[in-house]
C-alpha cells in the first residue's frame, strides 16, 4: 500500500514539474478560448425582414442598437458593410425577396454582405432608429413591375434646414392602398373622413414630397393636395366616399390605408346585429332616476320577420342597393352610448353621411338630421342615470329628429367622422371651430334680407317646439364645428345658439328660411325685413337692437380695409419704406411675414406689380409660402389687376378658399373675364357680404363688375338694382357714368327702348372714354334697326370709334358689329378685314378661332360658291389678292383661282388671269394637274398674242404620263402659237401626222395665208366633210370656211367644182347672213371686180384665232 502511495505522489509531482514548466503555454491557450468565447457571444443577432411587392421589395435588418453602415452597387452586385459583425441568417433574404435576389453571402468577420441581384435595380435606403431599410425598385418599367420615382430633395433650401421634405410613399395592396409618411421624428396627427375626402392634420409645418404618376399606379387615390394651416400641415387624399381608412404609427412611420376590398359597391352594413329596428314614426322615451333606471319604451314595432332567409335576403338588398345612398337617404341609424369621465358621448352612426343640426331648447337638447332612415337606440346602461335623463324621437315632415335631456350643466360639443355624429356631453363648452356668421344686406335685389355663408346646408326643417310652443326653422349642415356661437334678436325673428346648424326662431309668418347660392337666406318676401340700409347711422348709433349683426364678421382672406389701416395716399410712400426697412433688418424666418405685410399694404392701394415683387421676395426665401391660401389670393388678386386673368384663375379658382365672401368678389372678377356669367354671378352674389372690406375705389369696380355680370346672366332687373346701390359719395363722374350705361342697357332689354336709348344718349354726351364709345354702339345699331337711321350712317358712327379705344372686349364688340353692318351692306372687304383683325388681335381666344373660321367660310362663299360675281371683276381681283393667303390648299383652291382666272378672261383682263393662272404653276401644282393648268394659262397668252410665253410654258410643262386628250389640246396651242408667228413649215410639220378636224383646220389656215388655193381647199373640205347634207344651221365660222373654198376655187379659176360647192351648200347658205357674199362668190364670179374684192377682203381679214378659243372654251 506504502509503495502504491509512494508512486502515486511521484507522478504527481512529475506532472506538477511538467505543468509549472509549459503553465505559460497553457495560460495562453486558456485566455484565446474565453477570448473567442467572449467575441461569438458579443456579436449581435440580428433579425432580417423582407417582402415583395409590384411596387417595390423592400429588406430590414433589425440590429438591437444602432448601427453604422455603407452601401453600395455595382451592376447586379449589392454590397453592405456595418461598422460591427452580426450574426445574420443569410439564407432568409432568397427567401424573403426571391424575385429580387438571386444569392447573398457574408464575409469572416461577420461585417460585410454582398446580395447579387437578378436583375438593374435602384436601391434606396434609410435608417430608423435600429433597422437599415433598403428599398429596392428595378428601373425601368414592365408590365409587372410599376415603378413610383420620389423626386429628389434639395436639402440645402432654406425651407429643409430646419425640417427637411417628408417623403411620402405609396403602395398598391389586394384590399387596401397604402400610405406611408416617413418622418425623421415621432409626429402628432388626426385622421378625419368627409365624404370622398381623407383629411390628414400634422402638428408640424413642412413640405411633402409626392411620387410622381400616383393615380395611374395607386387604386382609388384621384388626387393628393397639401397646404398650410398655421403651424399644421394638412393633407388632403381625394378618394372614394365607400372607402374605409384605419392608420397606425410604424416607427416614426405614419401609415395611412384605405381599404376598398376590390369591391367598393358592398358596403358593411352595420346594422347586422340590430335586434330592434324603430322606424322614424315611433317615440322612444327613458326616464332615469338616481336611485333605479326605469326605461320605459313605447314602440310600435315593425313586423320584419325573424326568420334567417328573410334576414339574408334584407342584407343582399341592402348591399345591393347601398350605392343609392344619399344625404336625404343616408341608409339606417344605430344610436349608442359611451360614458366619460366627464358626461357622456352620444354616437349617431349612419351609413352615409347626413347633414345634422344640434341646439338647446327650454332644458332639451335637440338632435336633427336632413336624411332620415330606420333607426336602432342601443340599450342604455344603469351607468348612464346621472347625466342621461330621457331621449326620445320626434316626429318631424322631413328628416330625422330626436330630442334629449341631459343633467344641468353639461353641453353639446358636436364632431362627425365620415358617416358618424357624435355629440359629446361635457361640463366644459368648446368654441365653435368655424363659427356660422350673419350679415344683413338691406339692400339686396329681392329684398331686405339676411344672409350666412355656408356650403353643405340641406332643406329647411320646420318644427314646433311642444314645451315652448315656439315655430323653429332649422337648416342642418354637413360640415361640422358650423354653428351659431351667439344669438341674435332682430325685429322679425330670432337667431338661436347652436352648437351645429342653424336655427331661427320666427315671430312672423312671412319670414321665411331658405338655402340659397352658398349660404341660407333669411327674407320676408311680402312684407319684407326690417333693416336698416344706412350704414353710417348703425355705426354711430351702436344701441339699434339686433342690427349690429349686419357687420358681423364673416372671415375674410382679403380684407382690404384693415392693410390699408391708418394709412393714406399722402403716407403710403412714407409707411411702405419704414416696413421696407424693418424688412432689411429682419432674421430671415421674419422676412416673409415682413414682405407679406407689404404686399398686403401694396395691394390695398392697387399697386399690383409692386405687391407680386414683394410676394416674388417671401417665395425666394420659403417655396412652401406658396401652399398658403393668403398667399395665393393677394397673388391672384394682383393677377386679376394686372390682367392677367389665367394666372389670377389658377390662384384663386383652383384652390379651396371654403366660403370665403372676400375670395367670392374676385372669383367673380375672374369668371366675368371670362364669360361665365353664371358662376361668376353666384360668386358676387356670395361676396357682396364682403364688399365692405374693399376700398372704395374697389368697391365701386366690383359693384358695377357685378351689375355687368347680372345682367349678361340674364337678370336684368337686378343689374339695375345692383347699380342703385353704389353710394354715390364714392363713386367718381366716370364710374356714375358706367352706371347709367348698365342702366340704359337693362331699360333696352326690357322693351323700354325710348328711355333705354335716352340714357344712351346722355353717356355718349359725356364723354368718358370708354364708356360713351360703348354706348354709341348699341346707340347706332339700336337705331339703325328702329329705322331711325341708315346702314351707312351706323357704319360711319362705328368706324369713327375706331381710334377712340383699343383692346379688350371693347374693341370686340364693335368689331363684331361692324362685321354685322358690312356683311348687311355687302361691304365684303369691310366684313373681311374685321374679321381680320379679331383674329390677330385676339390671338389664343375663342373669338379669334371663331373669327378664323367666319374668315374662311366667308371667302370660300365669295370665290368657290361665286358671290364674288356680284362685284365688278376687278374689284373681285383686288379683294382675292388682299386675302390670297386664305386660298386653301388642294383641288379646292385650285378650283377658285381656276374659276376667277375664267372670270378675267372673260372680261379680256389677260394679264391679271395670267398671273394667277402662273402662280398656280409655279408653286401649288405638280404632274398632271400642272399640264393641264399650264395648258389653260398658255392659251390665255396665246390669246393675248404672247406666243412665246406660250410656248414657254408649254414647254416647262411637258410631261410624259400626261393623258392623250390633254396632249393633243396642247398640241393646237404650240400650233397656233407657231401659225400666229407666221413659223408655216414648224405648224405643218406638227400636224403632219394629224388627221383630226382642228389639224385640217390649222393647216387649211396655213395654205390660205400662203395662197396655196388648191391645199385649202383640200383641207376644208375634210374639216367640213358631209356638213352640208345638215339641216342644222351654220355657224360663223363653218360660213366663213365655206366662203374661203369658193374664193379659194374662183381665184383657180375651177368652175366645177366651183358649181359644185354651191350646189351642196346653196341650201344651207341661202338662209343666213351670208347668202348675198355666197351669190357674189359662186354665180358666174369676176375675180377682178369690185363685189369680189371686197367679200375676200373681208374674209382675209377675219381672226380665225377667235374661233379657235371658243371652241378651246367650249371643250
Amino acid at each position: 500500500m506504502l509503495v502504491i502511495i509512494m508512486s502515486f505522489l511521484l507522478l504527481n509531482i512529475n506532472f506538477f514539474k511538467k505543468l509549472i514548466k509549459y503553465k505559460y503555454l497553457y495560460i495562453y491557450i486558456i485566455f484565446v478560448y474565453f477570448l473567442n468565447l467572449n467575441f461569438l457571444n458579443a456579436q449581435e443577432r440580428v433579425d432580417i425582414k423582407g417582402f415583395d411587392t409590384d411596387l417595390f421589395s423592400r429588406l430590414v435588418f433589425n440590429w438591437q442598437s444602432p448601427v453604422e453602415y455603407q452601401a453600395e452597387i455595382q451592376g447586379k452586385e449589392l454590397t453592405i458593410r456595418f461598422d460591427r459583425p452580426g450574426l445574420f441568417e443569410i439564407e432568409k433574404i432568397k427567401n424573403l425577396l426571391p424575385k429580387v435576389v438571386n444569392s447573398s453571402s457574408y464575409n469572416s468577420k461577420n461585417t460585410e454582405i454582398k446580395i447579387i441581384l437578378n436583375n438593374n435595380y435602384e436601391i434606396k435606403t434609410t435608417a430608423n432608429e435600429s433597422s437599415v431599410i433598403f428599398e429596392i425598385q428595378q428601373l425601368e418599367n414592365s408590365e409587372n413591375i410599376k415603378e413610383i420615382s420620389v423626386p429628389k430633395i434639395d436639402k440645402e433650401l432654406p425651407q429643409f434646414k430646419e425640417t427637411s421634405g417628408i417623403r411620402v410613399r405609396l403602395g398598391k395592396h389586394e384590399k387596401y392602398s397604402r400610405i406611408v409618411f416617413d418622418w425623421n421624428d415621432k409626429v402628432k396627427y388626426k385622421l378625419e373622413k368627409n365624404l370622398d375626402t381623407v383629411i390628414v392634420r400634422f402638428s408640424q409645418k413642412v413640405k411633402f414630397t409626392f411620387p410622381r404618376n400616383y393615380k395611374n399606379i395607386v387604386s382609388y387615390i384621384y388626387n393628393i393636395s397639401q397646404e398650410i394651416d398655421g403651424n399644421e400641415s394638412l393633407i388632403k387624399i381625394k378618394t372614394s366616399d365607400e372607402i374605409k381608412i384605419r392608420d397606425f404609427v410604424n416607427n416614426k412611420s405614419v401609415v395611412i390605408d384605405l381599404i376598398h376590398d376590390n369591391k367598393l359597391s358592398k358596403v358593411n352594413i352595420a346594422s347586422k346585429n340590430i335586434n330592434k329596428n324603430i322606424n322614424e314614426k315611433n317615440i322612444t322615451k327613458s326616464v332615469i332616476t338616481d336611485n333605479d333606471l326605469k326605461i320605459e319604451l313605447e314602440e310600435k314595432k315593425i313586423n320584419d320577420g325573424n326568420n334567417k332567409s328573410k334576414e339574408k335576403k334584407s342584407t343582399k338588398d341592402d348591399e345591393k342597393n347601398n350605392n343609392k345612398f344619399t344625404i336625404e337617404k343616408p341608409g339606417k341609424l344605430n344610436i349608442d352610448f359611451l360614458k366619460n369621465d366627464d358626461g357622456l358621448l352620444v354616437s349617431f352612426k349612419w351609413q352615409n353621411p347626413t347633414t345634422a343640426a344640434v341646439f338647446e331648447r327650454a332644458g332639451y337638447n335637440w338632435i336633427l338630421f336632413g336624411g332620415s332612415g330606420p333607426f336602432n337606440i342601443s340599450p342604455i346602461g344603469k351607468e348612464f342615470a346621472k347625466d342621461l335623463i330621457s331621449i326620445e324621437s320626434i316626429k318631424i315632415m322631413r328628416g330625422l329628429a330626436f330630442r334629449l335631456k341631459v343633467r344641468e350643466g353639461l353641453f353639446a360639443n358636436v364632431t362627425r367622422r365620415g358617416s358618424n355624429w357624435n355629440v359629446e356631453f361635457k361640463s366644459n363648452k368648446r368654441q365653435l371651430n368655424r363659427p356660422l356668421l350673419a350679415r344683413g344686406q338691406p339692400n339686396w335685389p329681392t329684398g331686405p334680407r339676411v344672409f350666412i355663408p355656408v356650403e353643405g346646408a340641406s332643406s329647411r326643417i320646420a318644427i314646433a317646439d311642444p314645451e315652448v310652443g315656439d315655430d323653429l326653422a332649422v337648416i342642418p349642415i354637413l360640415q361640422d364645428g358650423r354653428g351659431r356661437a351667439q344669438e341674435r334678436i332682430f325685429a322679425q325673428f330670432k337667431l338661436l345658439q347652436s352648437a351645429q346648424g342653424i336655427v331661427v326662431e320666427r315671430r312672423s309668418d312671412d319670414i321665411r328660411v331658405a338655402t340659397a347660392n352658398y349660404g341660407v337666406e333669411i327674407s320676408s318676401p311680402n312684407i319684407g325685413l326690417a333693416l336698416s340700409n344706412n350704414k353710417k347711422e348703425l355705426l354711430e348709433d351702436k344701441e339699434v337692437s339686433g342690427e349690429e349683426d349686419l357687420f358681423e364678421d364673416v372671415s375674410s382672406i382679403l380684407d382690404f380695409v384693415a392693410w390699408r389701416g391708418e394709412t393714406n395716399i399722402e403716407n403710403l410712400d412714407q409707411f411702405s419704406r419704414q416696413l421696407q426697412l424693418s424688412a432689411s433688418k429682419a432674421a430671415e424666418d421674419e422676412k416673409i411675414e415682413s414682405y407679406i405685410d407689404i404686399a398686403r399694404l401694396y395691394i390695398s392701394y392697387g399697386l399690383s406689380a409692386e405687391a407680386l415683387g414683394y410676394l416674388r421676395l417671401a417665395y425666394d426665401i420659403d417655396p412652401s409660402i406658396e401652399q398658403n391660401l393668403e398667399y395665393k389670393a393677394i397673388r391672384g388678386a394682383s393677377s386679376y389687376l394686372l390682367g392677367r386673368i389665367d394666372e389670377a384663375s389658377k390662384d384663386l379658382l383652383e384652390p379651396d378658399f371654403g366660403v370665403d365672401p372676400s375670395v367670392s368678389l374676385w372669383k367673380g372678377a375672374i369668371l366675368a373675364a371670362r364669360k361665365e356669367w353664371q358662376e361668376s354671378r353666384q360668386e358676387f352674389q356670395l361676396g357682396v357680404i364682403a364688399l365692405s372690406d374693399l376700398t372704395p375705389e374697389l368697391r365701386v369696380k366690383f359693384q358695377l363688375l357685378a351689375a355687368e355680370t347680372a345682367f349678361k346672366a340674364g337678370e336684368v332687373a337686378s343689374a339695375e338694382l345692383e347699380v342703385e346701390s353704389i353710394d354715390p359719395e364714392e363713386a367718381s363722374l366716370e364710374s356714375i357714368s358706367r352706371g347709367k350705361l348698365i342702366i340704359g342697357l337693362a331699360r333696352m332689354a326690357t322693351g323700354d327702348k325710348v328711355g333705354g336709348l335716352d340714357i344712351l344718349n346722355e353717356v355718349v354726351n359725356e364723354k368718358y372714354r370708354p364708356t360713351w364709345a360703348e354706348a354709341q354702339i348699341v346707340y347706332s345699331i339700336e337705331k339703325y334697326k328702329l329705322g331711325q337711321m341708315n346702314i351707312e350712317n351706323a357704319i360711319d358712327n362705328l368706324e369713327s370709334l375706331l381710334f377712340v379705344w383699343r383692346g379688350g372686349q371693347f374693341e370686340l364688340s364693335l368689331l363684331k358689329n361692324l362685321r354685322d353692318l358690312y356683311l348687311e351692306n355687302e361691304n365684303f372687304r369691310g366684313a373681311m378685314n374685321s374679321l381680320r383683325t379679331i383674329k390677330t388681335a385676339f390671338k389664343g381666344t375663342i373669338d379669334s378661332e371663331k373669327a378664323e373660321k367666319d374668315l374662311n367660310n366667308l371667302f370660300l362663299r365669295l370665290y368657290l360658291d361665286g358671290e364674288s360675281e356680284k362685284m365688278p371683276p376687278i374689284k373681285a381681283l383686288a379683294l382675292y389678292n388682299e386675302f390670297s393667303e386664305l386660298t386653301p390648299e388642294g383641288e379646292v383652291g385650285d378650283k377658285i383661282i381656276n374659276k376667277l382666272s375664267e372670270r378675267l378672261v372673260s372680261v379680256d383682263l389677260l394679264e391679271q388671269a395670267a398671273q394667277l393662272l402662273n402662280y398656280q404653276v409655279s408653286f401649288r401644282l405638280k404632274g398632271i394637274e400642272k399640264g393641264r393648268i399650264a395648258s389653260k394659262l398658255a392659251a390665255v397668252y396665246l390669246f393675248d398674242r404672247e406666243t412665246k410665253k406660250c410656248i414657254e410654258v408649254l414647254d416647262n410643262s411637258e410631261f410624259e404620263l400626261l393623258p392623250q386628250e390633254l396632249k393633243l389640246e396642247r398640241l393646237f396651242l404650240r400650233a397656233r402659237a407657231y401659225l400666229l408667228d407666221e413659223n408655216y413649215d414648224k405648224v405643218l410639220d406638227l400636224l403632219k401626222n394629224n388627221s383630226s378636224r382642228e389639224s385640217n383646220i390649222i393647216r387649211a389656215e396655213v395654205f390660205w395665208k400662203s395662197k396655196d388655193w388648191v391645199n385649202t381647199v383640200s383641207e376644208l373640205e375634210k374639216a367640213l366633210d358631209l356638213r352640208w347634207q345638215s339641216n342644222e344651221p351654220l355657224n360663223f365660222e363653218e360660213r366663213n370656211q365655206v366662203m374661203q373654198m369658193t374664193v379659194s376655187l374662183a381665184l383657180l379659176d375651177d368652175w366645177e367644182n366651183l358649181n359644185l360647192v354651191r350646189d351642196k351648200w346653196l341650201n344651207l347658205m341661202t338662209n343666213s347672213q351670208d347668202a348675198e357674199p355666197f351669190d357674189i362668190l359662186t354665180l358666174s364670179p369676176d375675180t377682178d371686180s369690185v363685189d369680189f374684192r371686197k367679200v375676200a377682203g373681208r374674209i382675209a381679214q377675219i381672226d380665225t384665232l377667235d374661233a379657235f378659243m371658243k371652241r378651246y372654251k367650249r371643250n
